[in-house]
């Protein structure tokens, strides 16, 4: 079973006297979770030796707090220290130092390939330290590995916030964090989160920020906004005072907690997670009567359970704010088993199937049985908390502001909702318009829509849109979806199927429908692109490509050659250009006409690309000289065995018209950076070797600088 047992830490003697009176160095896996509220680093790690001394293979893992739990009861400025015996569970502790790492997000995706090599069913973890992204630490976990349970909680310092500091038996970290995983195909873990916030008063947009800190909302200052809202007692007292009125964020679908942890000299305040600009936050406060009405019903559930340990990660603010029903909350899970855990900064919400959450003002605990089939109960425990006439009167303004708040919703929503309404073009647009809800199902579509795709709307309404779409292109459009839901316009084509079978592109734009400052959808407008698209390839291929041959013009190939120079003067690379010019191909055209001269060129054309090497680019520039680009392995003599490829491949006999011709052809050769710096000069070179090449008799290749290579293999 998983046996927990805790004391308050007085000196050594008392300590080891604790450990042998509960022959705890006879157990090999067992958890020892320190919580202290004497954050001094000298006192951490003269503990930690004194429980490696004693303990030496026991995990160990530890912060410093803002008040401790201990057997159900709140402590301050405390050290408990809890063991935790397991039968069929094995532990493992980590110390991570942010600073070791790129970001937070790449020390939570480091954690979690440690934890997948373990086999880990749950981790706890404390992070310590304002510079560690808890967010992104929890992402880069969950990217990794989805599956697993983490709990845990922020470090606190006593209310200072300051510096919380996080420990193993290995270490100390003021930045990082201390983690334990625990591996069991036996082990039930049951993780909760008791966390209700209720909005109250207008939105503010964040204009600029820069991580933690949010320099203007609504392009004023923090300050002055905090201010006006609640007054200078609250900026007096912060940060405790900020664990009580936190903002609300929107992230992922969920609203997370943004706790003001100090104000700045400027103006602007510093807050407990990264933000953004754009991001919209939302005064709040905690709405105690549904925290306790959720936090008695899970009492039940758990009871009915019957777990054998409980760890509790709980927020300072709660004990500030709602001090007698945390004691009697904190009773009622030690009734349940043995309840042990802090009061922390932030603490970790894991729902399956999401991303976990660092949040606030909350209740969360790891509950854990070794022995399931033995900790069921047969009679449900009746749970409840007799509210003191303190508490009545919060209750009261509670549901004072929470209709007022009601009120104020509506009657936004109403205006907004005619305004919109009212300015909308939907159903005269020439365009096709639609709308989705968040899930990108069809809410609405208008006559233009039917039209073009030839749906009416009782087929479409309630499909998802992603139904229409093909396969290929499903993930293309859901991304553009997610950006506008995030309220980032998107433009994209995508080739739909009308109800007919017919394919064509549509241009879609996607822009968020917002109601009370929150996307509740998309609007999507578009048109059919299909023979746009056609004229445009067409002109594209009229302006960049010989007709003939298909080959690349003088302005496609030297836009190409300029790329390619580029990318050789970054990796110090050689590129040869060859120009390539057919011996007398006059005579051809005279005596069959410039039809036929044609086809030769063409198949002279098909030829040449038949022997070139990977990495070559070949172009015609007018009549009967082509171009070639060579861009790897650019030396002389790989110029030369490919120059000699082409002019054998070039020599076979063509016929045409009944006849049948030898032709030959001349090539020049320059080499960059040799033979000239930009594309401009190293074709000029070229042709100027070409030049040469043709005056000595042609069929040979002959470079700028003088080497030369005759057909036919000789020299």
């Amino acid at each position: 079973m998983a046996k927990t047992i805790s004391c308050l830490y007085k000196n050594t003697s008392q300590l080891n006297r604790f450990i042998d009176l509960n022959e705890l160095d006879e157990y090999p896996n067992l958890l020892v979770q320190v919580f202290t509220g004497n954050p001094e680093s000298l006192n951490i790690a003269k503990l930690q030796k004194e429980l490696a001394d004693k303990l030496p293979f026991a995990q160990i893992a530890g912060c410093s707090t803002s008040g401790e739990i201990h057997e159900g009861r709140i402590t301050e400025k405390q050290t408990v220290i809890c063991f935790t015996v397991f039968e069929k569970t094995e532990l493992k502790s980590f110390l991570f130092n942010r600073t070791d790492f790129k970001n937070s997000y790449e020390m939570g995706k480091t954690l979690a390939r440690e934890l997948a090599i373990f086999n880990t069913e749950a981790v706890i973890i404390f992070p310590a330290g304002f510079d560690v992204d808890s967010t992104a630490l929890l992402e880069g976990i969950n990217e990794t590995h989805p599956d697993i349970v983490i709990s845990g909680g922020l470090a606190g310092d006593n209310g200072l916030f300051q510096e919380g500091l996080a420990f193993t038996q290995d270490g100390l970290t003021s930045d990082g964090l201390a983690a334990v995983a625990l591996q069991s195909g036996h082990l039930s873990v049951r993780p909760f989160a008791n966390y209700q916030w209720q909005e109250i008063g207008k939105s503010f947009t964040v204009t600029k920020a820069e991580g933690s800190i949010i320099y203007s909302l609504d392009h004023k200052k923090p300050l002055n906004i905090l201010k006006h809202y609640l007054g200078e007692a609250f900026i007096k007292d912060l940060p405790e005072s900020g664990t009580e009125f936190p903002f609300l964020l929107k992230y992922r679908g969920e609203k997370v907690s943004v706790f003001i942890i100090k104000p700045l000299g400027n103006g602007a305040i510093k807050v407990n997670r990264k933000v953004e600009e754009g991001d919209t936050l939302t005064f709040a406060y905690a709405n105690l009567e549904d925290i306790i009405e959720r936090s008695l019903q899970e009492l039940k559930e758990l009871d009915q359970l019957a777990p054998e340990s409980i760890f509790i990660y709980n927020c300072m603010a709660r004990k500030q704010f709602a001090r007698d029903f945390t004691e009697k909350e904190l009773e009622m899970f030690q009734g349940i088993a043995p309840a042990n855990g802090f009061f922390s900064y932030g603490e970790i919400s894991f729902r399956k199937g999401r991303v976990p959450q660092m949040v606030g003002h909350s209740l969360t605990y790891l509950a854990l049985s070794e022995n399931v089939a033995e900790s069921k109960k047969n009679q449900p425990k009746l749970y409840s908390y007799e509210k003191t006439a303190q508490f009545k009167t919060i209750t009261s303004l509670t549901h004072l502001m929470h209709a007022s708040q009601d009120d104020i919703n509506a009657l936004n929503s109403s205006l907004k909702m005619s305004e919109q309404y009212y300015k909308s073009l939907f159903d005269n647009n020439a365009d096709f318009v639609y709308s989705t809800d968040l899930k990108g199902n069809f809410t609405s579509i208008n006559p233009a829509f039917e039209k073009t795709f030839g749906f009416m709307q009782d087929e479409i309404i309630g499909k998802t849109a992603l139904s229409y779409v093909r396969d290929a292109d499903v993930p293309r459009v859901r991304m553009h979806f997610y950006r506008a839901l995030r309220g980032k316009e998107q433009y994209y084509n995508v080739y739909i199927n009308t109800k007919s079978g017919e394919t064509n592109l549509f241009q879609l734009k996607n822009i968020p429908i917002t109601v009370n400052g929150e996307c509740v959808g998309i609007y999507g407008i578009g048109r059919n692109i299909t023979e746009q698209k056609k004229i445009e390839e067409k002109i594209t291929e009229l302006a960049f490509f010989d007709r003939d041959t298909g080959l690349p013009n003088r302005m496609k190939f030297t836009e190409q050659l300029e790329m390619q120079l580029k990318r050789a003067r970054k990796k110090q690379k050689k590129i040869a250009v060859l120009s390539i010019d057919i011996d007398r191909f006059k005579i051809i055209n005279d005596s069959l006409g410039h039809f036929a001269g044609d086809m030769v060129l063409k198949e002279i054309s098909e030829r040449i690309e038949r022997v070139l090497p990977s990495g070559s680019y070949l172009g015609r520039f007018s009549g009967d000289k082509f171009t070639l680009v060579l861009s790897r392995e650019a030396t002389i003599e790989k110029v030369m065995n490919v120059s000699k490829k082409i002019l054998d491949e070039i020599s076979h006999p063509i016929s045409q018209s009944n006849q049948e011709f030898i032709v030959t052809a001349s090539i020049g050769a320059s080499l960059h950076p040799d033979d000239g710096a930009d594309e401009h000069l190293l074709l000029k070179n070229a042709d100027i070797a070409t030049n040469r090449s043709k005056q000595q008799g042609g069929n040979r290749v002959l470079f700028l600088n003088g080497n030369e290579s005759a057909g036919n293999g000789q020299t």
